[in-house]
């Protein structure tokens, strides 16, 4: 079975950023932690230190503020794992994810203004660790990520 991929590309001193949505289908699950060292290939890396991680919270519309909008839930905040400026630890993590749900997870990757051009290799990460809320045993969510550096 192939892993879920990401293709990004950017050029220096740019954020790139994706999504993954966490769906724990009948039973719920707890998202542990959402960590992602670094990305690394053949005369090319990315620190961890560049890339930060967000859980996007939610909140509830009751009255639609105009008529494009609408009621319902939606995710906006993004609550990092680590706080981008003062590196320290925030509570983006655990959070239960309720029985057919979605949760999302925000990646925002900078690449270095020193970055080396090579066309990055793909890499493999394990981002989401989940834990059912029934079941000791963590499970890894393994993502293979490309990307490249525009020359």
């Amino acid at each position: 079975m192939a892993l879920p991929s990401a293709t990004l590309q950017a050029a220096r001193n740019e954020f790139e950023s994706f999504q993954i949505v966490v769906q724990p289908g009948a039973t719920p699950a707890t998202i542990t932690d959402a960590t992602l060292a670094g990305l690394t290939g053949p005369g090319n890396a990315i620190a961890g230190s560049n890339i930060t991680i967000y859980r996007a919270g939610e909140y509830t519309v009751n009255i639609a503020s105009d008529l494009e909008g609408a009621t319902g839930r939606w995710f906006d905040a993004l609550i990092p794992t680590v706080d981008p400026i003062y590196r320290e630890a925030r509570n983006a993590f655990p959070h239960v994810v309720q029985a057919n749900e979605n949760a999302n997870i925000w990646v925002d990757i900078l690449v270095p203004t020193d970055q080396v051009t090579d066309p990055s290799q793909p890499r493999q990460m394990c981002l989401a660790e989940l834990q059912e809320a029934n079941d000791k045993d963590d499970e890894c969510a393994l993502y293979d990520v490309e990307g490249s550096v525009p020359r």
